[in-house]
């Protein structure tokens, strides 16, 4: 129904000239925006939180608040950032929108345990089962833990329980507490991200926890925006959002708007969005189903065009339902060349970083490398890590050509991250460290520092395959400091995350 409406509503929006800056254009846009009907401005703002511009709840209330998100979306296209979509970007946010909501199988359900109504990743939960209070849904390896509260007043009132809840898990980012409800959010001792919603319902406390690694950040910010707006303490209840709002302003109705001048934009490419097919519940909620068998792991990629191709090992990729890229949100796969390890992947947003650069020479025994990548995340952390060593040899295991030997420290999690050499530039893509365990059990040794990066020049051939050209650096780019490479590269260097079911 949305997509009806808007679609023929942004006929209308694709004429104004709101085009031009900052004062005047907001509150064109904000008035324009606010005269549209309900049902389009809390679609368009939960296609928003799909794409990860919007971590707010989806009341239909337009403020700077939409409009910025709008732009941010527009500028990840690579478009003008005027807040006025046109029909084409429309289609794309819903599109993606789309894709996102699909793989993770978000849908709500009433929960029996709490008589609440909640919103859940069901492609990513595998268990539900009762607790003291409510329902606890977990994935399996539990990277994400959700719970379901319903706690009498008589026990502790609203306040209490906020202030409860600020003890038990610090540090929060994020807190804000009203009347009847509060919402408190932000990391646990533990690194783990949480994010907490409960409700005073008169004769009880209703509300929702979740706990998540932060690894899956960019997966599922937009799930808890979500579940956030869908949330309903009563099933039979308005939801958050419809609580939230401005039952006043819903009866505007369209304005004419005057003609633009015309614009020289090319067209967006089209995006297949095919309807996903419900998600089914977890077992016991909402009906009996099979439990969906989930998985997350990470690897490294790193930019290699300016319109948001990453590149990666196949192997970190492999069999993905769902993938992620840092801070830059869900992923589409492009192509993946098994034999190679090689996998190409690209987002929808504009990656504010500059492509990492090829070296146009192989490098030499000896030389001086760089590793960047996400290693070990649940022992070291989130962020990036980089480690030094040298080229040790010009070949793999058995004198294979495609790869050459190194001895910069690397560890599960390091995968597809760049090799880069003193300069900053690429000399390969990390791939695999010997099976020290193994080899000792044959040969009675345990092997130092014996790790594999796929050759640079094999990276630029599969880039070529998919009409991608490497930023090639300069034979004499000077040689710099451990810390300038890190400082300049980073944002480049992202980490992915792989959700299988």
């Amino acid at each position: 129904m949305f997509g009806r409406v808007v679609r023929y509503l942004l006929l209308v929006v694709a004429t104004a000239a709101l085009g031009q800056v900052p004062a005047q254009a907001q509150q064109d846009l904000l008035r324009f925006y606010g005269r549209l009907d309900l049902g389009v401005r809390v679609g368009l703002q939960r296609s928003l939180i799909w794409v990860n511009t919007f971590p707010a709840i989806a009341d239909g209330n337009i403020s700077p608040r939409t409009i910025t998100a709008i732009r941010e979306y527009q500028r990840r296209l690579g478009r003008p950032e005027t807040g006025l979509l046109r029909p084409d970007e429309l289609d794309r946010l819903l599109a993606d929108a789309a894709r996102v909501r699909g793989g993770v199988g978000y849908r709500t359900l009433r929960d029996n345990a709490t008589g609440t109504m909640i919103g859940l990743p069901s492609a990513l939960i595998s268990s539900a089962e009762p607790v003291r209070r409510g329902t606890r849904f977990r994935s399996p390896a539990g990277d994400i833990d959700l719970v379901t509260m319903n706690v009498p007043t008589g026990e502790r009132s609203l306040q209490q329980h906020y202030e409860m809840t600020l003890r038990s898990r610090p540090p929060a980012h994020y807190k804000v507490f009203r009347g009847n409800w509060f919402v408190i959010a932000g990391s646990e001792q533990s690194g783990r991200s949480y994010y907490v919603r409960m409700h005073d319902s008169g004769s009880s406390l209703r509300g929702f926890a979740i706990s998540y690694d932060p690894a899956l950040t960019s997966i599922l910010g937009p799930v808890v925006s979500a579940m956030s707006s869908d949330f309903k303490p009563y099933a039979d209840g308005p939801s958050v959002a419809e609580a939230q709002s401005d039952l006043a302003s819903l009866r505007g109705s369209m304005a004419a708007l005057p003609s633009p001048p015309s614009q020289n934009l090319q067209p967006l490419p089209p995006v297949d969005a095919p309807s996903p097919a419900p998600a089914a519940a977890p077992a016991g909620v909402g009906g009996p189903s099979e439990p969906i068998r989930e998985s997350i792991s990470t690897g490294t990629g790193f930019l290699v065009s300016a319109q948001g191709h990453f590149l990666t090992n196949a192997h970190v990729v492999s069999n993905c339902s769902a993938i992620g890229i840092g801070v830059f949100g869900a992923a589409r796969l492009i192509d993946a060349d098994q034999t190679n390890d090689l996998a190409l992947l690209k987002v929808e947003a504009r990656v504010p970083a500059s492509p990492i650069s090829f070296a146009a020479r192989s490098p030499a025994i000896g030389e001086e490398i760089i590793a960047l990548g996400f290693p070990l995340q649940d022992i070291l952390g989130n962020g990036i890590n980089m480690t030094r060593g040298d080229v040790s040899a010009l070949a793999g295991i058995g004198g294979d050509s495609r790869f050459i030997q190194i001895t910069a420290a690397v560890q599960q999690g390091n995968s597809g991250g760049p090799l880069l050499d003193r300069s900053g530039r690429l000399v390969g893509v990390v791939t695999s460290k010997l099976n020290a365990t193994r080899v000792a059990q044959v040969s009675g040794d345990i092997p130092q520092s014996v790790n594999f990066a796929i050759r640079s020049e094999l990276a630029e051939l599969f880039l070529r395959r998919h009409g991608l050209s490497a930023s090639l650096a300069a034979n004499d780019a000077p040689r710099r400091e451990p810390v300038e490479i890190v400082a300049s590269t980073q944002e480049a260097v992202q980490q992915v995350a792989c959700i299988k079911r």
